[in-house]
């Protein structure tokens, strides 16, 4: 098992770096494409479409709505505007969790509420992520690659330090394994790489209160988005929302911090 994420770990890694440094911008949006069809898939599976040719629609339509979306004007203001309602959106995922950590067992079924939201979270995490790379204010790769990199190291931080620390639990009904006290070591983890960014990029210093905003939103809001689907899978039966990366599970499972952080980072980044 350890063999195959780290192998799975170093190929998506590669991938990444690829589409990010070194091929044509074309191949970033497909990637983006390719990323919103498996993570669409995964969330019709989540939300009780059981038929494959129901569920692969579901991933082209969602591929179709995106790509609409690219050939439409001002996509910076159409991204600030979806961006915007995410927040609205994962502050009432926040209250779902808190108060509704389980969902009923007749919501089981399929749920077309469950679909919607799905579109709406993948159609807008796709936007941040094409946004923060080419229309953002100090739009770079690095811009984009320090969220993903927040949300992997705020993760990261919060596995080792819940396994070496962690006692209360953060929501025992939707993930038991996750601790306040992994929580706290991700903050930790997630402040240092936010200073190293300051240090080496002066485009963040010229905009250090707002950088500081978004991240520390970003960093919090991933926890939501880990617990999110958290409570869909465990609502839904799965263990892992797919088994389509070996030793990691599905998509969804390594993008599932993203999809909140993302947008939340750039609907407070765009409004400066």
């Amino acid at each position: 098992m350890l063999k195959e994420r780290v192998i799975t770990a170093a190929v998506l890694l590669v991938v990444v770096a690829l589409v990010l440094f070194v091929l044509p911008p074309v191949f970033f949006t497909g990637f983006v494409l390719i990323v919103v069809a498996i993570a669409a898939w995964e969330w019709a599976r989540l939300s009780g479409l059981t038929a494959i040719e129901h569920q692969v629609g579901y991933a082209a339509v969602m591929v179709v709505v995106v790509l609409l979306v690219l050939l439409l004007p001002g996509q910076l203001m159409l991204a600030r505007i979806t961006c915007t309602l995410a927040l609205g959106f994962w502050s009432y995922a926040l209250y779902q969790i808190i108060n509704q950590p389980e969902r009923k067992p007749g919501e089981k079924r399929f749920d077309w509420p469950l679909l919607a939201s799905g579109a709406f979270v993948l159609v807008s995490t796709a936007l941040a992520m094409l946004a923060l790379r080419y229309h953002a204010n100090e739009n770079s790769v690095w811009l984009l690659l320090f969220v993903l990199a927040l949300v992997w190291v705020m993760d990261i931080g919060a596995y080792f330090s819940g396994r070496r620390f962690g006692k209360t639990k953060l929501a025992p009904r939707v993930s038991p394994g996750k601790t306040r006290e992994g929580v706290y070591g991700g903050i930790g983890c997630a402040v240092v790489l936010f200073l190293v960014a300051l240090a080496v990029h002066a485009s963040f210093r010229e905009h250090i209160f707002l950088f500081l905003l978004a991240s520390l939103a970003a960093a919090l809001v991933s926890v939501v988005g880990d617990l999110y689907v958290s409570r869909l899978k465990r609502s839904s039966g799965f263990k892992d929302s797919s088994q389509i990366l070996p030793g990691h599970g599905g998509v969804l499972d390594r993008i599932d911090g993203v999809v909140a952080a993302l947008p939340v980072f750039l609907g407070l980044w765009v409004w400066s």
